[in-house]
């Protein structure tokens, strides 16, 4: 076994690692061969689950999602951490916390009907962090927050964002409520004209007794003389 040392053994290193494989360096120095020490010099990329975007588990309730979201974005948001990696990491949390802070889409995540995972390379990340500063030495001035424009203040975008989160939430449980009496009003109407059928049937009944029974006993008169002399 030829002794990689140097450059050379750099090379190998960091050809290995480009490919994401794990190599044992009793294999590669024959110097330490009773230390089995393994480089891992780097695991095939998978996308990320958003409870590990999130760092949380799948047993977090929804406040502890939302608790766990306004942290990550404050500590990575691009105002207050202006490392590459912390655009990819607010990327994925964000990307994440659209999914897990609403309760139907994390039911429909858990059970494999929505996209698995974030997974986010550093040259985007370098490239979303560039977007944000291009877009914010464009202003002079800060603009005003709102959905339409960047917000700078990460204390003004995050009460913006969870007023429009708030909103969303209010517009859902009133849709809800409308849908809901719609029902009772439509099953309360379906009651009515029913009844309403009901007892214009019952009226018709009697009427056509009356009328028929009426008729059946003048034909028994006419046709029965002494009835007819009595009268």
């Amino acid at each position: 076994m030829p002794n990689f040392t140097g450059r050379r053994f750099t090379t190998i290193i960091g050809t290995m690692c480009r490919h994401g494989s794990c190599i044992d360096s009793g294999l590669l120095s024959p110097r330490l061969p009773s230390v089995q020490q393994r480089f891992c010099i780097s695991k095939t990329s998978r996308p990320l689950s958003y409870y590990e975007a999130l760092e949380i588990t799948p047993g977090a309730n929804q406040s502890q999602v939302k608790k766990q979201y306004y942290k990550l974005s404050k500590q990575y948001h691009p105002d207050t951490n202006k490392e590459n990696s912390a655009a990819i990491k607010f990327r994925e949390i964000s990307e994440a916390y659209e999914v897990l802070g609403n309760i139907t889409k994390r039911r429909m995540y858990d059970k494999g009907l929505i996209n698995i995972g974030v997974s986010s390379s550093p040259a985007e990340a370098e490239e979303y962090s560039k977007r944000f500063y291009e877009s914010r030495s464009k202003r002079s001035q800060a603009p005003t927050a709102s959905g339409r424009t960047p917000i700078y203040d990460f204390d003004e975008w995050s009460k913006l964002h969870y007023e429009s989160t708030f909103r969303r939430s209010e517009s859902g449980k009133e849709r809800v409520e409308f849908l809901r009496e719609k029902k009772r009003v439509d099953l309360e109407e379906s009651k009515g004209e029913s009844i309403m059928v009901f007892v214009m049937f019952l009226v018709f009944l009697v009427f056509y007794q009356t009328t028929v029974g009426f008729f059946y006993n003048n034909d028994i008169v006419d046709k029965d003389p002494k009835k007819k002399d009595k009268d």
